[in-house]
């Protein structure tokens, strides 16, 4: 079945509502979605978070929470700073970094080894 044009619950915001809403988050796009209601009520539009992280999916915007990282304590600062200073003079060009994976040259990953 196809929904007819013009059908369905209205949107709550108009044309000039919503250009207001993408200036706001494209001059900064770290603003939550409660930080642009508030800047954007200045500007005389009235609408709540919902409604904003509505506008971002219709935009073909990510609307997302940011990723909370722990910061380092004190001691694991001066564990990096000792670290960093001991190994100050080491040549890096014979260093080979990895993330810790491990590696078997000429498997597939497969369990039956093919």
């Amino acid at each position: 079945m196809n929904r007819l044009v013009g059908s369905g619950r209205k949107k709550k915001t108009t044309r000039m509502e919503d250009n207001v809403i993408l200036d706001v988050i494209k001059s900064n796009r770290l603003l939550t979605a409660k930080k642009v209601c508030e800047k954007i009520k200045i500007k005389n539009v009235n609408v709540c978070a919902r409604t904003v992280m509505n506008r971002f999916h219709e935009w073909g915007m990510i609307y997302d929470y940011p990723k909370e990282k722990p910061l380092l304590t004190n001691a694991q600062q001066e564990t990096r700073l000792d670290w960093a200073l001991k190994n100050n003079d080491t040549n890096w060009n014979n260093v080979c970094f990895n993330d810790e994976s491990s590696i078997q040259i000429g498997l597939s990953g497969k369990k039956d080894g093919y």
